[in-house]
């Protein structure tokens, strides 16, 4: 399957959501040299288009190319070459999985795994650690938790690290102990996790670039074009040098974490700005935390967790340290991404980002709160007051259900506000947090229109629902606007880069039950075919 023409391709007999407003229904589109040419209705005859290759899309649909809007893309590459436990809800069947990976590693090959969901690392006391050596004896192993922010480490790691009894708690971190004082091999929140994953070797460039082919034809393969990631400095080196190789494979929006901003300026050669370096890479940010996550029971809320001996969760990041962030970022001509999941982080993040407007750098530029999981009501005007983008992942939705409702309670319906949001004017994008969770807008757009919990027992609040269309938009207009791309991506008009996704009906008419059924026909970037259903040819 391939776009061969080289005056240009017609596509015609489908459905085009252009998801620009007043725009009418088009059925056909004209593209050239990696651009739109033209949209509008029966194309194919146009004689401005005839010498142009034509292409019957079959009553398929085009959409402007799913964008996710919050992945961490190096580290899910490098995530493909580690233990896989997601689906594991056991220690047993944990601990059997990792076992079985074991057998296939080098003698002094560190155990690295992902996914864990299993209840032993929220519970105070567990020897996590001898747990673990069990099936690794003197090998160091680090497991993290489906959602990042737990990390479970055997003796060895914790011995690689120097982390023992007289061991400080690093500021926003937690080295959960034993009731004798020694570590347990639990670790909270990121500045803590980095005592151990420090000691971690690093992988190979060999390995490095085949994992990350794995990870575009997955990418490919589900309608994204592009991404929005917030990776580690070495993420942004290894997307920098794919770049000047022409080998990024997606359009790749890059927020840096604060301590690499002068470390960019020292290795580009020039002073930072929104939007530097145009075209398959940009810088589009600066990410920063405020508080931990729901499953490890680290998000910041105003009021405690039910249950729970008075925990509101973990401030990682303190309001005055937020603005002075939020303000060197600035200086840098960036504005920021916060991690923002309890209500309380959610009401810092907005004090702070407001107290920085971003005229002065673009006006493109746009900050952002990261995941926005619970939101007090009382907080919604001022978020719409202060222009911050909403930037939330449905597929969190399904797994979070659960500890929502026996965490937060009745607060549970303020979380994942996805209709009280667009009704409110307030721009939302929507990802996936990649590794997390499945890289799958399709999947993406069902979790926001069906809320349902994965078993499927429960619903969380249903007057939130939106429509399959609408959430497709968060993943395309939405999430362009959010990292200021909204002139030239997200849309398919002319002039706008020719990068679309191809899926199998419109999501304007599907329903809860129908959606789950819609499929990815083919994927185009820059004009090129990079995927294509086997059953659907161009």
């Amino acid at each position: 399957m391939a776009l061969k023409s080289k005056k240009g391709t017609v596509l015609y007999n489908g459905a085009i959501e252009t998801m620009a407003a007043n725009i009418s229904a088009c059925d056909s589109l004209a593209l050239q040299n990696g651009n739109i040419l033209a949209v509008g209705k029966n194309l194919e005859h146009d004689t401005d288009f005839k010498s142009f290759q034509r292409i019957d899309l079959q009553g398929a649909t085009v959409y402007p190319g799913f964008v996710d809007a919050h992945t961490h893309f190096h580290y899910f590459a490098l995530s493909l070459g580690k233990a896989q436990l997601a689906g594991e809800r056991t220690l047993n069947s944990a601990i059997a999985k990792l076992s079985a990976h074991v057998t296939n590693l080098k003698p002094k090959e560190w155990l690295l795994g992902e996914g864990l969901f299993i209840a032993e690392t929220s519970q105070e006391n567990w020897n996590a650690a001898a747990a673990l050596d069990t099936i690794t004896g003197a090998r160091p192993a680090a497991i993290y938790t489906r959602d990042q922010h737990t990390l479970w480490a055997n003796t060895a790691a914790l011995s690689c690290a120097n982390i023992g009894q007289s061991t400080p708690n690093p500021s926003g971190g937690k080295i959960e102990r034993l009731s004798n004082g020694a570590p347990s091999g639990i670790l909270r929140e990121n500045s803590a996790i980095a005592l151990i994953l420090d000691q971690v070797p690093e992988i190979t460039k060999s390995r490095t670039n085949e994992l990350y082919q794995q990870a575009l034809q997955i990418a490919h393969s589900r309608g994204v074009t592009g991404v929005h990631s917030f990776d580690s400095w070495r993420g942004f080196d290894f997307f920098r040098i794919q770049a000047q190789k022409k080998q990024l494979g997606l359009r790749i929006s890059y927020y840096l974490q604060p301590p690499d901003l002068h470390k960019a300026e020292k290795l580009l050669g020039e002073s930072l700005h929104f939007g530097l370096k145009r075209g398959w890479l940009r810088i589009a940010g600066m990410k920063t935390f405020s508080d931990g996550a729901l499953g490890s029971r680290t998000a910041l809320t105003h009021q405690p967790y039910l249950k729970s001996n008075g925990n509101k969760g973990l401030e990682v990041t303190s309001p005055k340290e937020l603005r002075r962030l939020v303000k060197i970022a600035a200086e840098h001509s960036l504005p920021c991404a916060i991690h923002a999941i309890g209500d309380k982080a959610v009401t810092n993040c907005i004090t702070a980002l407001s107290e920085t407007p971003l005229g002065k750098i673009s006006t493109k530029a746009r900050h952002r709160i990261e995941h926005l999981q619970m939101i007090r009501r009382q907080d919604i005007p001022a978020l719409k007051d202060s222009g911050i983008v909403a930037s939330m992942q449905p597929s969190h939705l399904p797994d979070d259900v659960v500890d929502i409702e026996s965490c937060w309670g009745a607060r549970a319906k303020n979380c994942y506000v996805f209709r009280s949001l667009l009704e409110s004017n307030i721009p939302l994008a929507f990802g996936s947090d990649v590794p997390i969770v499945e890289l799958n807008p399709l999947g993406g757009i069902r979790d926001a229109v069906r809320r349902r919990s994965s078993d499927g027992r429960s619903i969380l609040n249903t007057a939130e629902r939106i429509s399959a269309h609408q959430a497709a938009f968060c993943f395309t207009r939405g999430a362009a606007y959010s990292s200021g791309e909204e002139d030239y991506s997200g849309s398919i008009l002319p002039g706008y880069r020719a990068d679309l996704t191809v899926i199998s009906q419109s999501l304007r008419h599907v329903n809860m039950t129908s959606v789950a059924d819609v499929e990815i026909l083919a994927t185009i970037i820059d004009g090129k075919v990079v995927y294509s259903n086997g059953g659907f040819e161009m």
